[in-house]
């Protein structure tokens, strides 16, 4: 596991907190699973493997959605996997596991997955590894953040001159051969403290590499700047996609 891989699964292992800062993943989590249920599934899987299982904002539904199904629920934090579990119960399988690099050799009907893949440092391998678990009519589907995310953040930096430290994130056009669609999920915050909160809180506060921190001037500039119309709001971009092993 690289460097930058152990700093990101380092910065999820914060599970107790996680729930409370973790909304707008929550909002994703229910229309990946809206998305999933009439739009893709067209009868129950048998087994299902989940990546990035995290506290269990997607789990929780699938189990509602699907009684009969076989789970087996993955993620790289022992934290999250342990309240995961605390969530749903002994019923399941559950596994330590990283989505890069998975480590069974099942067969799945569905893979699928919530804001996980954009931590991937190769998506292209790493998705034809996991398509490999895939039974002949399997498909994996999941929900990657896109370009764009946290645009207002990122354009505030741009107008005081400052490094945002945001990484680079998914486009369209790096999921040749996917169904997709495409939508945008904004969030009001107190403040951009809060904001910086919710991203350390969840985990997603790993930036860029070589990043350089805002000084104090920079920070107040950046407030005036996001603040300047009462509560800052900033945006995800979320992509939806379907892959089926064809």
């Amino acid at each position: 596991m690289s460097s930058q891989r152990s700093l990101i699964r380092q910065s999820f292992n914060a599970a107790k907190r996680y729930d409370r800062f973790a909304k707008p993943q929550e909002m994703i989590a229910e229309r990946l699973s809206d998305i999933t249920q009439e739009k893709y599934l067209k009868q129950t899987p048998k087994k299902i493997l989940e990546i990035g299982c995290g506290t269990g904002f997607l789990s929780q539904r699938l189990v509602s959605a699907y009684p009969q199904s076989s789970f087996l629920f993955t993620d790289i934090s022992p934290d999250m996997l342990q309240r995961c579990q605390e969530k749903l119960g002994n019923g399941f399988k559950y596994a330590e596991m990283d989505g890069e690099a998975p480590n069974t050799k099942e067969k799945f009907d569905l893979i699928i997955s919530n804001m996980t893949f954009q931590w991937f440092e190769n998506l292209r391998e790493s998705l034809q590894k996991l398509k490999s678990l895939l039974t002949p009519t399997g498909q994996i589907i999941f929900s990657i953040v896109a370009d764009g995310t946290f645009v207002e953040w990122i354009k505030a930096h741009e107008k005081i001159g400052a490094s945002h430290g945001v990484r680079s994130f998914v486009k369209a056009e790096d999921l040749k051969g996917a169904d997709i669609q495409k939508e945008t999920f904004r969030t009001e915050y107190e403040n951009i403290e809060a904001f910086v909160r919710h991203l350390k809180c969840i985990g997603a506060n790993t930036p860029q590499m070589h990043y350089q921190p805002l000084s104090t001037e920079e920070r107040r500039a950046l407030k005036s700047i996001c603040e300047k119309d009462g509560k800052p709001h900033f945006s995800y971009n979320i992509i939806f996609a379907r892959i089926q092993n064809k």
